[in-house]
């Protein structure tokens, strides 16, 4: 009976030790594809929209930080993630707010986050391109400049699509 006491009291010691630290998974990440349209207005400014696809391996993910979007992002609120892998998943909202380094904190409202899976990250901004000194005349011309997220790992492919009003 000491023994089975003297057992019971490790366990249950030994168990309080790892539960006070918080489990720590491996997530790895890879951006496969990123589609963005840039809609300019008459006005100089601009509705940026984003289609970010990852493979993720491993998880729980529950959250993205993105690096090199516009310093004067504003997020639009209809954020979204698919599951491509399966068409049961439905659509995830996500929470986008823009960090004071000038990143995106893309955060998904799934209680449980995601798992080993290929998903397509859906969001968009607004920002104020002339403001920025980023759409000029030269000439008898127009040049507008953009510069798209950075991604540390590269990516496999990517599309940038630039609509403008009728003239």
């Amino acid at each position: 009976m000491y023994a089975l006491r003297r057992h019971v009291a490790l366990l249950l010691s030994a168990a309080a030790v790892f539960s006070a630290f918080p489990v720590q998974a491996w997530v790895e990440t890879r951006v496969t594809a990123h589609a963005a349209v840039v809609d300019a207005e008459r006005n100089g400014s601009a509705t940026v929209t984003h289609e970010l696809g990852i493979r993720l391996r491993g998880g729980p993910l529950s959250e993205l930080q993105l690096a090199g979007v516009d310093s004067d992002a504003e997020p639009l609120t209809d954020a979204t993630l698919i599951c491509t892998d399966d068409p049961k998943f439905g659509t995830v909202p996500l929470t986008v707010e823009r960090r004071a380094d000038g990143s995106l904190h893309i955060a998904v409202e799934r209680e449980r986050g995601l798992r080993t899976g290929s998903y397509v990250f859906r969001f968009g901004y607004r920002t104020q391109l002339l403001k920025r000194d980023l759409i000029r005349r030269v000439g008898s011309s127009v040049e507008l400049r953009w510069v798209g997220p950075r991604f540390d790992d590269g990516l496999d492919s990517a599309r940038v699509t630039f609509r403008f009003p009728e003239a």
